[in-house]
């Protein structure tokens, strides 16, 4: 037994210009395990601007146009939508109109087919009937209404991904595929009669799209899976005589989602490599113009290292003078017996919980002044939020570093970091002197284990109230009020 058709790919990337925008709709899977489905990503630009994103479209788009400046969207689902910028409206129902399967224009002339019920409209050409009471039907959208219905014949698909319309001199050319795979085109003459333009034998599962171009009609199809060297077959003309071939671009990938547009007087071959579309200009002629583009947004500039590290070091330096102010004001604290006949000793009293983290608040400062730089992109690219990946890295790792130098080198100086000395707390040897460098440097290599929920939890639960860092090297935070009682212990 024969086998059937092959049924269309999914098309997955789409693109659409007018005179003035360019734009890309990319269709993935939504990455939330908390949903299921697709979302659409839609990507535009001017033609000397960057590339920008509109808020991602829940569903799958199946064809595109625009109206005044105003992007049209048909969904998987037969809704079609109305973008202007950011806002996102519904389009008017066409009369007794089921779905929408495609829309296209010719600047503001707009053509849509609908799949309605049999006693929508009274149009002009026979009727395409399904036995359910269903036909196709060709609208022209016009001052916000639906008009001059013209009915389909009964051969065109009703699967919108079988299905591309493009309009020249105000009238639809509509391109389907046939249930044996040969690929059909028809147009709407001047009569409202629909009349045959093409008919090509199936090449497999090739996809194809009708263009406008410099006021005729194109028609492309994507012949990459067939012959790899080549991005695609465009057929112009009003009988589409004349064929150029548009070679593939050095490293531009295969398989996957391919597209054409014509847009900015260029032939706009796109296709998918990762996630990202990518975008190669060609001429009439079919050869490439130009280098192959990844399309994505405005890139931000680095923020500038320089001034970071001059930041860094100066808190570094900040914090080991004041130590070294603090070191003369204040003697070493050790645990000895008070000269004299009676026994008096230095009773040590743990810093309260309270002033442990308000400290810590205060040190972690150059990490604070990291958040708030990168979040608001250190005005390298004015006010925006967006911050390039490598400055993220670099700007991390110094504020990091900047932590731990400014508390190592204060507490080996003094045995105090610069928000111990605010809120009156010290660090000091089990045996209640001074710790060791060698203390120091282990009690501080291990904050970046006790910034999480470990050094809260140990400082909770251990009786000194040490973290992981001073339970390594031996220490204490004790509090630098002093009492001497006569025979107390140390704490």
């Amino acid at each position: 037994m024969a086998a059937g058709p092959i049924p269309p790919a999914p098309r997955d990337l789409l693109a659409h210009a007018d005179g003035s925008r360019f734009w890309i709709a990319q269709v993935g899977p939504i990455r939330d395990q908390e949903q299921i489905g697709e979302r659409t990503t839609i990507w535009y630009r001017g033609r000397f601007d960057s590339w920008e994103t509109l808020p991602p479209l829940g569903g799958r788009v199946v064809s595109m146009a625009s109206s005044g400046g105003e992007l049209l969207l048909v969904m998987a689902d037969g809704q079609w939508l109305i973008a202007d910028g950011d806002q996102l409206r519904p389009g008017p129902s066409a009369p007794e109109g089921e779905k929408v399967l495609a829309i296209a224009n010719e600047a503001d002339e707009v053509w849509a087919i609908v799949l309605t019920n049999a006693s929508a409209t009274h149009p002009t050409t026979t009727a395409s009937t399904s036995p359910s009471g269903r036909r196709l039907v060709a609208f022209r959208f016009s001052a916000g209404r639906w008009v001059d219905p013209n009915s389909l014949p009964d051969a065109v698909s009703d699967d919108p991904l079988d299905l591309s319309m493009t309009v020249v001199d105000q009238l639809p050319w509509i391109a389907w595929r046939g249930k044996s795979g040969t690929l059909l085109v028809i147009r709407l003459g001047d009569n409202h009669t629909w009349l045959p333009v093409l008919s090509l034998p199936a090449q497999g599962p090739d996809d194809f799209k009708l263009l406008t171009i410099q006021g005729q009609a194109a028609l492309w199809r994507d012949t990459s899976q067939l012959t790899p060297r080549i991005a695609g077959t465009l057929s112009l003309g009003s009988d589409f005589s004349r064929t150029v071939t548009l070679s593939a671009a050095s490293g531009v990938p295969v398989a996957g989602a391919h597209t054409l547009a014509f847009a900015f007087e260029r032939l706009r071959w796109l296709a998918e490599a990762g996630d990202q579309p990518i975008d190669q200009s060609y001429d009439l002629q079919g050869h490439a113009v130009g280098e192959l583009e990844v399309v994505r947004g405005p890139q931000p500039e680095p923020i500038p290292i320089g001034p970071c590290v001059t930041a860094a070091a100066a808190a570094v330096l900040i914090a080991a003078g004041s130590a070294l102010r603090q070191r003369r004001l204040q003697p070493a604290v050790v645990a000895v017996k008070v000269p004299g006949d009676s026994p008096s000793e230095v009773r040590l009293r743990l810093a309260p919980l309270g002033v442990r983290f308000s400290a810590a608040l205060v040190d972690l400062l150059p990490c604070v002044a990291a958040v708030g730089l990168l979040r608001h992109g250190g005005g390298a690219a004015g006010a925006g939020q967006w911050v390039d990946l490598l400055s993220i890295q670099r700007i991390s790792a110094l504020s990091l570093l900047t932590y731990l130098l400014h508390t190592t080198v204060a507490e080996m100086i003094c045995g105090q970091s610069v928000g111990k000395m605010l809120f009156g707390a010290r660090i000091v040897g089990p045996d209640g002197q001074a710790p060791s460098v060698r203390s120091v440097l282990v009690r501080n290599l291990l904050r970046m284990v006790d910034l999480g929920p470990v050094g809260v939890a140990l400082i909770l639960l251990t009786p000194l109230h040490q973290r992981l860092g001073d339970l390594a090297a031996g220490t204490v935070v004790i509090a630098t009020d002093i009492d001497r009682d006569r025979g107390d212990e140390s704490a």
